[in-house]
């Protein structure tokens, strides 16, 4: 058989399999678009079941706090435990004239400092729970989807620190030792609080 004719067989076997067919540019986008539809719907299925995770992992530990605060509860004629507002600003006859804030209620204890364990102030609010042992593990005073910072577990237990502690390479501002979640007990009973930062407020009064 002749070389050119080879040739021509050759061709037609190519026509007919589409071994020697180029994609267009048409169907290169449309492939293009389909993979990146398939990733977006990939990524995004990723995304809710990681987020599903941590809301199942949240309601978690809210459910332990709040069996923790039930328990406290029963074992304390039914008061809840203190919350700490340290220098709590008021013009209320005896009161303190202090600047302190009212986000200071997140705070479990405080310490000596920074490279310290030895609690100086507290426990109260979510400490009084651990210390107590109505919850026993402490990670569950704080929300899984804060990674880092002054309201994550990891910041106040490490290695050879455990929790509540400052540990040695803390480096946050001020070295108290605070939850993630937090509460503020309402009572009927108000007091008037005069604060140079906030100004005049009405807020339930916890009586000591």
């Amino acid at each position: 058989m002749k070389k050119s004719s080879l040739n021509q067989l050759a061709a037609v076997h190519r026509r007919q399999t589409g071994s020697a067919r180029a994609f267009t540019l048409t169907e290169l986008l449309v492939v293009m678009g389909v993979v990146a539809m398939l990733a977006a719907v990939l990524l995004s299925a990723s995304f809710t079941t990681q987020e599903r995770v941590l809301r199942a992992e949240c309601a978690s530990n809210l459910k332990q706090i709040g069996v923790g605060m039930a328990i406290y509860a029963g074992e304390n004629n039914d008061y809840v435990p203190q919350r700490s507002w340290k220098d709590c600003p008021n013009n209320t006859p005896g009161g303190s004239g202090g600047t302190g804030n009212p986000w200071q209620t997140s705070e479990a204890c405080r310490t000596q400092g920074v490279g310290s364990s030895v609690i100086t102030e507290g426990p109260y609010g979510l400490g009084l729970l651990f210390f107590g042992k109505e919850v026993a593990n402490p990670k569950a005073f704080y929300c899984p989807s804060i990674k880092s910072g002054d309201f994550t577990y990891s910041t106040y237990a490490e290695p050879g620190w455990p929790w509540p502690s400052i540990p040695a390479d803390y480096t946050g501002a001020n070295p108290y030792v605070r939850c993630g979640y937090n509460y503020y007990p309402q009572r009927k009973t108000t007091a008037i609080l005069n604060d140079p930062n906030y100004g005049t407020v009405t807020l339930p009064m916890i009586p000591l």
